[in-house]
């Protein structure tokens, strides 16, 4: 009964939607159906590459989300499949604007984020939203380490940061990163959420809000 909620609801959406595992993918066209969503959902793997390569092709289960591309063997079938670079899929797709690009690769965040190079660097998202773990993104195959990414998507005109689990957010871009590296840099775990233009301006002035948030709420 939410005025808000309704006038969302009343809003025409497409998503265009990506899964490694088939019973995530069985599950997903259920649920796109079952929500009545316009949508376009591809089988394959997301990086910064557009090809071929190896990837699981029995099942594991609905929800499972460790399985990545070109991973070994482990008694489980294996075939090539499809990778897909998000630069390559905007423009084969002529997506001229995507409004949220949402992503949770289990620690290879990175790689799709430099997939989408082109598209950024021309602000053709408005809103990135990206998983940290542990490793931060460490080592080469997984991109740029996370401060290094921070820095580029500050030059590209994206402001980011981190959300927790309160709902607060706080700035980890710019002048910000050093104090954030410096609290809970290597120990952090959630998601972190970018904007450029006027979705950095909402995303700036939330942030403002959390500066009342308790220590509780921001850990």
């Amino acid at each position: 009964h939410d005025p808000d909620a309704i006038s969302l609801a009343s809003r025409e959406v497409e998503v265009h939607a990506f899964e490694l595992l088939p019973d995530n993918i069985a599950w997903l066209r259920w649920a796109f159906a079952a929500f009545s969503i316009r949508h376009t959902l591809t089988h394959a793997a997301v990086g910064n590459i557009s090809g071929l390569v190896q990837t699981p092709s029995g099942g594991v289960g609905m929800g499972y989300e460790k399985a990545r591309a070109s991973m070994p063997s482990d008694g489980r079938a294996i075939h090539l499949g499809r990778a897909v670079r998000l630069d390559d899929y905007m423009q084969q797709e002529d997506i001229a604007f995507a409004h949220v690009v949402a992503i949770d690769v289990e620690g290879w965040d990175g790689l799709v984020l430099h997939g989408l190079e082109r598209v950024l660097s021309a602000q053709r998202v408005g809103v990135l939203q990206a998983e940290l773990n542990g490793a931060m993104w460490t080592g080469l195959t997984r991109g740029l380490p996370f401060h290094e990414t921070i820095e580029w998507l500050w030059a590209l005109g994206y402001g980011c940061f981190a959300e927790t689990k309160s709902g607060c957010i706080l700035p980890v871009s710019d002048r910000c990163w050093q104090h954030y590296s410096e609290g809970c840099g290597g120990r952090f775990g959630g998601n972190i959420v970018c904007g450029q233009g006027p979705y950095l301006r909402e995303l700036l002035s939330l942030a403002q809000g959390c500066r009342k948030c308790s220590f509780e709420q921001t850990s």
